[in-house]
């Protein structure tokens, strides 16, 4: 939550400068990193990737750079990090209202809309406690003022302790699946029900079979199909029409020209009948160029501008693919 940007810094051990007060040489260095931190994500040196994209931020905190740590969080499969840094990068796009960032804030919210399906969310309820109690959740301590928000985990079994100050804890489970929510009550007048033991198997008996299930396999989306082949050859279609168009027009051009000298008054002897039926077959042809120079081109044009409104947002600077099937990043911090 707040202390995801906190802990990007932390871990790089660096200034995490705000970008309006940066030097021109904090830029300098937090841009290198974050170019290193792309060349390591293309050579599939995530983890490498992550720590430079860290380091990037850690020096000037642009939100940018901390997109990138989410994405990277999200491919290594810390869901429940990512989730949290997408929801920093938000705040951080928001706080500093600059349009350099509203693209990485934009695609922070839709790339993390997408990752809930993979992650739990639990809230904590905790009843009873005294100042100084402490709260872990999936062994990561947890402050006050987020006990009653939902907290983002990796699904799975989740351990919730409360740490009272005279050293009793109260400890609970639950099994959080991904897309689901859950809450845990921590009452420090509560105390875990014991386990029933579990009565020993007769002797001689074979043990009971473990059931297998097939694993989940999640289909990879649709890739987009790109509508670009299909407005070239609309273009093409159209700049031969305009090819044929400014031919045949001048052919008809110069027939009419050199006919308007042979037939004064416009009456033609019998010999120039079959100049006048090219004349007006090159009129047709033309007619025809142009139709189709229109037709192509206008559908071309079109078939562009819809290309570009159904590719999927991203934020300007930082790109990358993330996901089953990762295939590369472009940008800057």
């Amino acid at each position: 939550m707040l202390a995801v940007a906190a802990t990007a810094a932390r871990d790089a051990g660096a200034q995490n400068v705000p970008p309006s007060a940066a030097t021109a040489a904090q830029k300098s260095e937090a841009q290198a990193k974050y170019a290193e931190g792309v060349r390591l994500f293309e050579a599939g040196r995530k983890a490498e990737a992550l720590a430079a994209f860290r380091a990037s931020y850690a020096t000037v905190a642009s939100p940018n750079s901390l997109l990138m740590v989410a994405r990277m969080q999200a491919e290594l499969g810390e869901v429940a990090a990512a989730f949290e840094t997408y929801e920093a990068v938000e705040r951080a796009a928001r706080d500093l209202a600059h349009p350099k960032y509203r693209a990485a804030g934009t695609a922070a919210r839709q790339e993390r809309d997408e990752l809930r399906a993979k992650v739990a969310m639990i809230t904590l309820r905790v009843v009873g406690a005294p100042a100084g109690t402490r709260v872990t959740l999936a062994g990561r301590e947890i402050p006050a003022e987020q006990w009653s928000s939902a907290i983002p985990v990796t699904p799975g079994d989740v351990q919730a302790v409360a740490t009272l100050p005279a050293g009793r804890s109260v400890e609970r489970h639950v099994k959080a699946t991904a897309g689901g929510t859950s809450e845990i009550a921590l009452d420090r007048a509560a105390t875990p029900p014991p386990s029933p033991a579990a009565p020993p198997p007769p002797a001689g008996a074979s043990p009971a079979p473990v059931a297998t299930y097939p694993p989940v396999v999640t289909p990879p989306e649709p890739p987009h199909r790109s509508l670009m082949p299909y407005a070239i050859a609309a273009g093409a279609v159209g700049v031969t029409g305009l090819g044929i168009f400014v031919v045949a027009g001048a052919m008809n051009r110069a027939t009419y020209d050199d006919l308007q000298q042979r037939c004064p008054n416009k009456i033609c002897s019998a010999d120039a009948r079959e100049d006048v039926d090219a004349g007006r077959r090159q009129q047709t042809v033309a007619n025809v160029g142009a139709v189709l120079a229109v037709g192509g081109l206008g559908a071309g044009v079109a078939l562009l501008i819809v290309d570009r409104s159904r590719a999927p947002s991203r934020a300007a600077r930082p790109r990358v693919w993330v996901g089953a099937g990762s295939v590369g990043v472009r940008g800057g911090f």
